[in-house]
């Protein structure tokens, strides 16, 4: 009798733990959406949105605007547009 409340105890600590960490699993992915910057959305896959500027950007993959080197040397980077619009 006495194994049967060891693996009946056991039981109940697996639990709780299993419990615990499916916790953390939530809170994990809740903070990456936090710290995401960039958001797409579902039924609009060619446009983007910019979480710390609020604009919404053209998905470049969609579109044929690559130069010969298959660079965006023609786009400003995030520092310049903010540059621009300041």
């Amino acid at each position: 009798m006495s194994e049967l409340a060891a693996l009946l105890q056991k039981k109940e600590a697996l639990l709780t733990e299993i419990s615990d960490l499916s916790g953390l699993g939530v809170e994990r992915i809740l903070e990456a959406i936090k710290n995401q910057r960039w958001y797409f959305f579902e039924n609009k896959p060619k446009v983007l949105m910019d979480r710390n500027t609020g604009l919404l950007w053209a998905d470049l993959n969609y579109f044929p605007y690559l130069s010969d080197g298959n660079t965006y040397s023609c786009y400003n980077d995030y520092e310049s547009v903010r540059n621009l619009i300041s």
